[in-house]
């Protein structure tokens, strides 16, 4: 069996990290496997199918589950659906369809799609435009650079970067973080992998499976901003 700091839901059944060794697990359907997923925020699935990491994310003030799994170098998921959803056979089916098996995803079940973006930023172009007055100017606290596509934020800030003389953490951010869980993730997973920062896994976040993003509660994601306060780093949302 699988170890694991997360619950881990094998044949049927939820068997806790902390419960004694032979302890029977709880069955999937049961009233304790319901009791038990409304206290849950992520836990591990195991078949022979395959395996992914599932989490509970809040959307439009409701909560809603997915599934994650890395395959080929990228990191995919699918959405599971509603607490009451889960069931043994949406299981197996979302694990099928993570495994590259679509054919066995069945109804209800997305393909793989959406893999996190690197934490990392876009290189400079070759022919490039100082622009050291502007450099100058990102001295506050918090700085706000808008204006239309086509127009050099992204590089502009890119080269603030290089210049600052601190570590950056970079998050390239998407549709998809728009939502409280999703968003502090993909922030602690651009904290873990930015170079002089050394935090893995980033101050209040659980290590993500399979090379995944940390696993972090939308209450403890303030405190990485305090985090990066102290540690004397900067921070980008490049949307």
């Amino acid at each position: 069996m699988r170890k694991t700091s997360l619950p881990l839901v094998r044949q049927a059944a939820l068997y806790l990290p902390d419960a004694p060794a032979g302890q029977a697990g709880i069955p999937l359907g049961s009233p304790a496997w319901t009791e038990w997923l409304a206290r849950l925020r992520a836990f591990i699935y195991e078949s022979q199918a395959g395996h992914f990491s599932a989490r509970r994310e809040t959307r439009r003030g409701k909560d809603y589950w997915y599934a994650y799994r890395r395959r080929e170098g990228r990191l995919y998921h699918v959405y599971l659906g509603r607490s009451e959803d889960l069931d043994a056979g949406r299981l197996e089916q979302a694990c099928a369809a993570l495994a590259g098996e679509p054919g066995r995803a069945g109804p209800g079940v997305s393909g793989p799609e959406a893999p996190f973006l690197p934490a990392r930023p876009p290189a400079l172009p070759e022919l490039l435009v100082e622009r050291p007055r502007l450099v100058r100017r990102m001295c506050t606290p918090v700085t706000l650079i808008y204006a239309p596509g086509g127009f050099g934020k992204t590089t502009l800030v890119n080269q603030w970067r290089q210049a600052c003389g601190f570590p950056v953490v970079w998050v390239s951010l998407r549709p998809e973080d728009n939502q409280p869980l999703r968003f502090w993730s993909t922030l602690a997973a651009a904290l873990a992998a930015t170079p002089g920062l050394g935090v893995t896994p980033p101050p209040g976040a659980t290590p993500g499976d399979e090379g995944g993003p940390p696993c972090l509660p939308a209450a403890a994601g303030p405190g990485l901003l305090d985090y990066l306060a102290g540690a004397r780093a900067g921070l980008v949302l490049d949307d």
